[in-house]
């Protein structure tokens, strides 16, 4: 990957973070996109659409399951950690 390559950006794992960083933003705008797919197929009334907002809202499902996992998974392996409010 591009970020990986330059001495300058690589710090150490930093470019491993910021990889996850990017598909975690990723997974995140997927999930709006079906949110708002199931939405206009909402606003229709024929079965078709209704099928494909059923399609859509599955999508997003499975697209939010996996972005918990990997939030899970990244924190049990250390790789970002919470941290307090104020």
């Amino acid at each position: 990957m591009a970020l990986c390559q330059h001495d300058v950006l690589y710090d150490g794992g930093y470019c491993k973070y910021m990889v996850l960083r990017i598909v975690l933003i990723c997974l995140i705008v997927f999930v709006l996109l079906s949110l708002f797919q199931a939405l206009f197929s909402m606003m229709r009334a024929s079965p078709e659409h209704k099928i494909k907002m059923v399609r859509a809202l599955s999508v997003r499902i499975g697209l939010s399951l996996a972005l918990f996992l990997l939030l899970l998974l990244g924190w049990a392996n250390g790789w970002w950690m919470p941290h307090r409010i104020g």
